[in-house]
């Protein structure tokens, strides 16, 4: 109650009487009067001295003006960025992905719906991205499979083809495609256990009929690209990790399904808050254009 008790108070200092206070408050004089009585009598203070219709602030009164002030102001204050986060037009959107290729395109079309919202982007591996999102560090992820968690509510978004990399000096360097089979023998350099991408090349070297014979496992994309670009092993990225370079060459696979998906993933408790549903909005709106290979050829590599 001394919240709106305070509230009349305030109001009637700032309009200069109580019938423009009730006026700007929308409620009967008789209740700005009460309520204004009924914080002087709680306190034993005496808030305005009234003449006739007109009423001047005593010290006391003039000191608790000061206080409402800034009272009213962070209200009214919190109630305007509360509007703008409703109308997305201010607020902050905390993204965890499992690579730059599965969210810039997305990032991209949701800050030029949104571009009032900021955004912060962090990289981990999937196991870690969806267990920051369950204790709640991110808002949303994009991962590279569905979780299957009930507390989880996700929707596909896209796919992106796998692309072989070996280094310019390579036997396959002058390709442009190749068979599963003729991975056979070659020393792989491949992500950790966890990762899609090596799941999907072991899948495909098992419907082959083989098995990778010398394998590196190393946790980081960069690493790996060094590690092709040294002639240290071959490889497989997403084709939208894949930038050209002089000592590179990416090499489609003609026989095999290589590809990894994308989900766009959030807290189910949490999928009907405004930045959150905006961003799976987005996501909704680029899925029918991204969902399925990329087609074409891959960038840098040479005719056979």
């Amino acid at each position: 109650m001394l919240y709106t008790w305070l509230r009349s108070f305030h109001a009637v200092a700032r309009e200069g009487g109580f019938t423009a206070a009730a006026t700007a408050l929308n409620v009967s004089q008789s209740t700005v009067s009460v309520q204004v009585k009924t914080l002087e009598e709680r306190f034993n203070a005496e808030l305005f001295l009234r003449q006739g219709h007109q009423v001047i602030l005593t010290d006391v009164g003039k000191e608790l003006f000061e206080i409402t002030r800034n009272m009213i102001g962070n209200e009214n204050e919190a109630a305007h960025l509360l509007e703008n986060v409703k109308s997305l037009t201010k607020g902050h959107l905390r993204i965890g992905t499992i690579a730059p290729a599965a969210v810039m395109e997305l990032f991209e079309e949701y800050n030029r719906c949104y571009p009032g919202i900021d955004v912060s982007i962090s990289f981990n591996h999937g196991e870690k991205v969806l267990r920051d999102l369950l204790e709640l560090d991110f808002d949303v992820v994009v991962l590279a499979k569905d979780p299957g968690l009930k507390n989880v509510h996700c929707i596909p978004y896209g796919q992106a083809e796998l692309l072989v990399i070996v280094n310019a000096d390579h036997r396959l360097a002058n390709r442009k495609r190749l068979r599963i089979e003729e991975l056979q023998g070659e020393r792989m350099l491949i992500r950790e256990a966890a990762s899609t991408t090596r799941e999907a090349l072991e899948n495909a070297a098992n419907e082959a009929g083989f098995a990778f014979e010398s394998t590196m496992e190393i946790s980081s994309r960069e690493a790996i690209i060094q590690g092709v670009l040294r002639g240290i092993g071959i490889s497989l990225i997403s084709e939208g990790e894949f930038f050209p370079h002089k000592n590179l060459r990416a090499l489609r696979v003609s026989n095999a399904d290589l590809h990894i998906n994308f989900f766009v993933a959030c807290l189910a408790a949490r999928s009907e808050r405004p930045l959150i549903a905006s961003f799976f909005e987005r996501a909704q709106a680029l899925s029918e254009a991204n969902l399925g290979p990329v087609k074409g050829d891959a960038q840098g590599v040479k005719s056979s």
